[in-house]
């Protein structure tokens, strides 16, 4: 079965038209409830069998059509990076969010000066300024939406994917990066675990020259460490960290607000005086 773009038919532009123009639409958060109900709907397809769909989770079928949909956005398009275009790891993972129906948008505010507020878009790209934003929202729905582990744990510990939710976004830290010392450099998405239960990612990196590709084990997500110091440049920051953030519980809490926020609204409204 082939999975429906949750945005066609939809107010964004074309996808013709975001390729060309390289930044992001924004999905407004009332946008919410139409494209999870359409995602809930979907069921998943049998293109990658590794994956061990659990019972009755309507939130990882939520999250692996939104990563399929957001890597058919980007098929073909090789990566790169420091162009604008955001044809990378974030722009991908922005992408995903997207999908899930969260307001995304360039943010030219230097790193230096970001500071997110409720209401602001997601930024488009950009590790080290995505983290900030997310960790706002966590602090407004839910503080159990994001945590941050060590990443030396993240390596060596197998029983973390058990309890990660599908659709987890996982930001992966590096001493020394294209964004500077001890901080994140690249970001990915859990889909699951496959029959072995070992876990399955998405993600779109250096090497890739068709788009972002999904279903990647975690030898091939975690690459970036082999034969590297995990170790703090500064060690004075603690140990490096590991981001993650719950999207799709997210995604369902801002719907739940908007729809608390829309019924308080037209009951205001009903007893305004003309």
């Amino acid at each position: 079965m082939e999975v429906d773009n949750p945005e066609k038919g939809s107010e964004t532009i074309s996808r013709r038209e975001f390729l060309k123009r390289s930044a992001f639409t924004a999905l407004a958060f009332s946008k919410i409830p139409d494209i999870l109900g359409n995602l809930e709907n979907l069921t998943p397809t049998n293109d990658n069998p590794e994956i061990d769909f659990y019972e009755n989770s309507e939130n990882q079928i939520i999250a692996y059509n939104a990563v399929r949909a957001a890597a058919e956005d980007f098929a073909g398009i090789p990566y790169t990076w420091n162009t604008g275009e955001n044809y990378d790891c974030g722009g991908y993972v922005a992408r995903y969010f997207i999908h899930l129906g969260f307001e995304v948008a360039r943010v030219e505010t230097p790193v230096s000066e970001y500071s997110p507020k409720l209401g602001d878009p997601m930024p488009s790209g950009t590790t080290v300024k995505q983290v900030p934003y997310l960790k706002m929202l966590s602090q407004h729905f839910g503080e159990d939406l994001a945590t941050e582990i060590e990443l030396k744990k993240l390596l060596s510990d197998k029983t973390i994917w058990e309890k990660m939710p599908p659709g987890t976004v996982i930001y992966l830290p590096e001493r020394i990066g294209h964004h500077g010392y001890d901080t994140f450099t690249h970001v990915g998405i859990f889909m699951g675990l496959n029959k072995a239960k070992d876990p399955l990612f998405a993600e779109f990196s250096v090497y890739m020259k068709n788009g972002p590709q999904y279903g990647h084990d975690f030898e091939q997500f975690t690459r970036m460490y082999r034969g590297q110091d995990i170790e703090p440049y500064n060690p004075t920051n603690g140990p490096l960290k590991v981001f993650l953030f719950n999207a799709v519980e997210a995604s369902k809490r801002i719907k739940n607000t908007k729809k608390k926020l829309d019924h308080y609204t037209k009951q205001v409204n009903k007893h305004q005086p003309y």
